[in-house]
């Protein structure tokens, strides 16, 4: 559907003031014939982006997981390494 003209906003402002108050027809004119429907999501294309989202976080997490393995890998090295020089240290001084 088109977006409504000047006079179909009127007519349904008019008829809404009727129905509620004139400040309830305000806010609802004011919330909902600014949207435009081809704006609003689906619930398909929703799903679609929750789908694409779940994607994106588990490579995020095993991406995340190999580097978190990395580091732990390397601070293990460092710190066997630092044992061994702190271990030949105390030994070449006694």
């Amino acid at each position: 559907m088109a977006n409504p003209s000047e006079t179909d906003r009127s007519q349904i402002y008019t008829e809404l003031a009727a129905a509620t108050s004139p400040k309830s027809a305000e806010i609802l004119m004011h919330e909902v014939l600014d949207v435009r429907w081809d704006d609003i999501a689906t619930k398909s294309e929703i799903a679609d982006v929750r789908s694409e989202m779940r994607v994106g976080f588990a490579q995020q997490n095993a991406s995340f997981e190999r580097q978190l393995r990395i580091q732990s890998n390397r601070m293990i090295a460092l710190m066997i390494a630092l044992f061994s020089l702190l271990g030949g240290l105390v030994l070449a001084v006694h």
